[in-house]
């Protein structure tokens, strides 16, 4: 008899490896990506740019924290009402006077109050 139909050495799907207790794990393979958004280093933190905003003289909307806050991973910006929370703690947390208003045109913002 001829050794015709040997039996493979290695596996026949490369995404299937076995493992030592004789169970079947998935290998993955990763990606290596060189996307500038991902090798942008952060400048600021997101803390820091809101103060910033709501330090000026008119302070800052809603509109402006959320536009400020979006990200590749968060592409509307923070829910109003993480806006609401973080505004809350500056001064539990930070000891930091906010004053909050509403203007003629119907939109709140919020001003850190010196």
């Amino acid at each position: 008899m001829s050794n015709a139909m040997a039996q493979p050495t290695e596996p026949v799907s490369q995404s299937v490896e076995e493992t030592k207790k004789g169970k079947k794990t998935q290998m993955h393979k990763h990606k290596k990506t060189t996307s500038a958004k991902k090798t942008a280093v952060k400048t600021q933190s997101l803390s820091a740019v809101i103060l910033a905003m709501m330090a000026r003289k008119n302070g800052a909307s809603r509109m402006e924290i959320k536009q400020a806050t979006v990200s590749p991973t968060r592409k509307d910006g923070w829910e109003d009402k993480s806006i609401r929370g973080f505004v809350s703690t500056l001064k539990t947390v930070k000891g930091i006077d906010v004053t909050a208003w509403d203007g003629k045109d119907g939109i709140r913002r919020w001003k850190i109050s010196k």
